[in-house]
């Protein structure tokens, strides 16, 4: 209890050296961390939250596509030491909203197959409030169902596909302004990883938002960021896609997203 209460101070910002970036008192990036849904949010917010002087925004996911006035006053509303979460499309008009008001781009992505696959999970048992849990548990009949419709999409209830997912948010990594980060790499051993992609991966998001951490803090931090208590935590290893995709499940993906996993760099063509 006590070391939860601690972490929720720590992530927004209530602990005295959050405090301290958040209103000035010493310098501090602002970051936004953008994400496709289910592609290791958490994992990413807890790296960002563990720093010292970063904390989360006041406020949730942002989720709200195509808003820019929106959009902007969030960004205005950012303080030194914060990030903001959220799983924003691309716009043109975005890079440069960011850099008017300093704000650092981290995108998180992850392999588009074990995205649906961890989606099926989080909609049908994880989250009883999100909009699609009724039409998941109780009309769809089983998990083969689900993870289809999470890579076709519906029309009612609507839901994007997995390809019109990957589409929207893949203009984001061809920005030079934005750190693009994969789920895969930053897992590390714990998730299925490899120790060194997971050191390189917390190296480029530091170096990127111009935090300075000795060797040992790094060390210590890597030892930190995996966590299998948020509540969206499933299994949080890599390559699940291999063990739950039948020959029709690769099927449909390839139709679907198959163009996808090769612009991501997940795969090279179409003979997996």
């Amino acid at each position: 209890m006590i070391a939860k209460i601690i972490n929720n101070l720590k992530l927004w910002g209530l602990a005295p050296d959050k405090i301290a970036a958040k209103y000035g008192w010493k310098a501090a990036p602002k970051i936004l961390a953008n994400s496709i849904p289910k592609s290791g949010t958490h994992l990413l917010e807890r790296l960002l939250y563990l720093l010292p002087g970063i904390s989360r925004q006041f406020a949730g996911t942002f989720w709200v596509q195509d808003d820019l006035p929106l959009f902007q006053q969030k960004c205005a509303r950012l303080q030194n030491g914060q990030f903001m979460v959220s799983h924003l499309f691309y716009r043109e008009e975005y890079p440069a909203i960011l850099d008017e008001h300093g704000i650092k781009p981290i995108l998180m992505i992850r392999d588009p197959r074990d995205v649906v696959i961890s989606n099926v999970n989080y909609i049908t048992r994880a989250n009883k409030k999100h909009r699609l849990h009724d039409f998941f548990a109780n009309h769809l009949q089983n998990d083969k169902e689900r993870l289809h419709c999470c890579i076709k999409g519906s029309r009612e209830p609507e839901e994007y596909s997995i390809g019109c997912f990957s589409e929207k948010f893949y203009p984001w990594t061809q920005s030079d302004k934005v750190l693009t980060i994969r789920f895969e790499d930053l897992i590390g051993q714990d998730g299925g990883g490899s120790e060194k992609a997971q050191k390189q991966a917390v190296d480029r998001i530091l170096d990127f938002i111009s935090v300075g951490l000795k060797q040992k803090e790094r060390r210590e931090l890597i030892k930190r960021v995996f966590y299998t208590r948020s509540k969206t935590f499933n299994k949080g290893c890599i390559n699940q896609w291999n063990t739950v995709f039948d020959d029709d499940d690769k099927k449909l993906f390839k139709e679907v997203a198959g163009d996808w996993l090769i612009k991501y760099g997940y795969e090279k063509d179409f003979g997996w």
